[in-house]
């Protein structure tokens, strides 16, 4: 099991709790307000999750109306914090997970600062996406509030990626993701919406 597994599963039973406490509630609401902003209109859907973590932008898509999530993420321990018929976990890594179902909408929030590869995963993700899909993605950026973050990771022995926008957008278009919008959000983050498939005539 690498390090982030560990240091997650370690925090998993109360990651949900303390990410209600100030000043993380804070972030936390600023991110979201982005990242749903850009979700949109999901009434139905079926919602693949890559990185749920113990489940809280999980609810939040069941809460906007999404009919099911399939939420993955390779810490068994956060995985377990969430419990619902609307919800399906799979355990597996991000980035070569094989899901068997095509969807129309993926979200990964938060997850790109802990893996190798975000092409990876943001190509794994087109594998699960029908032509026009879209997905919505929450990354950190190199600012100054950035760098304190990877600090505070590698105090935990974590190493965690930071993306500055033209990285990112290269990264999501060789995996086959159009860019449609971007923002910044919180204090270190960017939240993003790209389409499958090429720009319309």
């Amino acid at each position: 099991m690498d390090r982030a597994t560990e240091y997650f599963d370690r925090q998993a039973p109360d990651y949900l709790a303390a990410s209600g406490r100030w000043p993380w509630s804070w972030l936390r609401r600023a991110e979201s307000a982005a990242v749903l902003g850009l979700v949109g209109r999901i009434s139905g859907s079926d919602v693949l999750e890559l990185g749920a973590g113990a489940g809280y932008y999980t609810r939040a898509l069941l809460d906007c109306g999404a009919g099911h999530v399939w939420a993955v993420d390779r810490s068994p321990e956060m995985l377990r914090q969430m419990r619902s018929d609307r919800i399906t976990t799979v355990l597996g890594d991000v980035a070569d997970v094989r899901v068997a179902h095509q969807f129309d909408a993926v979200l990964a929030a938060g997850v790109f600062e802990f893996v190798s590869s975000a092409q990876q995963v943001l190509a794994n993700a087109s594998q699960h996406a029908r032509d026009g899909a879209w997905l919505v993605v929450l990354y950190s950026v190199p600012n100054v509030w950035g760098r304190a973050f990877r600090a505070f990771h590698a105090r935990h022995d974590v190493d965690i990626h930071l993306y500055r926008r033209e990285q990112f957008d290269a990264a999501a278009a060789a995996g086959g993701w159009r860019a449609v919008e971007a923002k910044r959000c919180g204090l270190f983050c960017t939240a993003a919406r790209y389409r499958k498939g090429p720009a319309p005539a």
